[in-house]
């Protein structure tokens, strides 16, 4: 297991690695669609999760909340909204954890300004 599955599921409390995969990948397809170019993002992680962001439509779902879009992409209800954002939360967390800072700042000029707080990046 990479130490970015890792931190996804002790940043989310996931119970088990399955869920942890779920909410990285979804939220990778979310952050790699508001992404102009999401290549540098998919060398910085582990090569199974690399074409979650790189296949994303870019420009597809910006206007969209980021956790809403990951709610859509993961086909959850919206009474599930709060796990949607946990998954955006966990895998944000994850990549502050295991990203390069400068690739850290690229993402977070593509994200709102609340969920570039989560990457430390203000």
């Amino acid at each position: 297991m990479s130490a970015f599955i890792d931190a996804v599921r002790h940043h989310g409390d996931f119970d088990v690695d399955r869920e942890a995969r779920i909410a990285a990948r979804v939220t990778l397809v979310a952050i790699g669609e508001r992404l102009d170019d999401a290549d540098a993002l998919a060398e910085s992680l582990p090569e199974s999760f690399a074409a979650a962001v790189t296949d994303a439509d870019s420009g597809d779902g910006v206007e969209e909340a980021l956790a809403a879009r990951v709610a859509t992409v993961a086909g959850l209800a919206e009474s599930e909204r709060d796990r949607a954002d946990g998954y955006v939360d966990a895998t944000l967390r994850a990549l502050r954890d295991t990203v390069p800072d400068d690739e850290l700042a690229r993402v977070a000029d593509a994200l709102p300004d609340e969920r570039a707080r989560t990457l430390g990046v203000a």
